[in-house]
């Protein structure tokens, strides 16, 4: 009776053990969110340089998979020249980086876009983009990046704001 009662007892001490063990190994420490913040931040920067140049095969394969399943490399191309909005050539600004998990992230950013006909025409919006570790690479959601210029927080540029206090 007490040998059952003792085995009883480390056999939840040992499940107590491995519970806590193992969900202490998924968070990340501090050199660890280190390298994970510089990669996802450098993957960011590649996206929006892609971007940029309107190099939307290159693009895609910065997509998740997810993601290609829904478009195909054609319909992203196509759908992504239709925007009338791109990036502007200024650089973006990566506000704050979330690390929900180790193969999860958010980029907080805020961009300048630019109309493609008129390029005087600029907004700037905060958008936030969720980055998937899939394999060794971040990769981004395709979908958002065809919706981005029309969602998000828009700011009015300073100049506005001080011609509309003087009327």
């Amino acid at each position: 009776m007490r040998s059952g009662r003792r085995l009883l007892k480390i056999n939840i001490l040992f499940c107590l053990l491995l519970f806590f063990s193992s969900s202490l190994g998924m968070a990340t420490n501090v050199y660890e969110a280190r390298i994970i913040r510089k990669q996802v931040s450098s993957s960011f920067r590649v996206l929006m340089e892609t971007w940029k140049e309107e190099l939307y095969f290159d693009l895609y394969d910065l997509g998740q998979h997810n993601s290609k399943k829904r478009l195909t490399l054609e319909e992203f191309a196509q759908r992504m020249v239709d925007l009338e909005w791109r990036p502007s050539l200024e650089d973006e600004v990566i506000n704050k980086l979330d690390l929900l998990y180790r193969g999860l992230a958010v980029v907080h950013s805020t961009i300048k876009f630019q109309h493609k006909i008129n390029p005087d025409r600029i907004v700037t919006k905060d958008i936030r983009f969720p980055v998937i570790l899939e394999g060794k690479i971040w990769k981004f959601d395709l979908s958002q990046l065809i919706r981005t210029p029309y969602v998000g927080k828009y700011f009015k540029p300073k100049k506005i704001e001080a011609k509309k206090k003087i009327e």
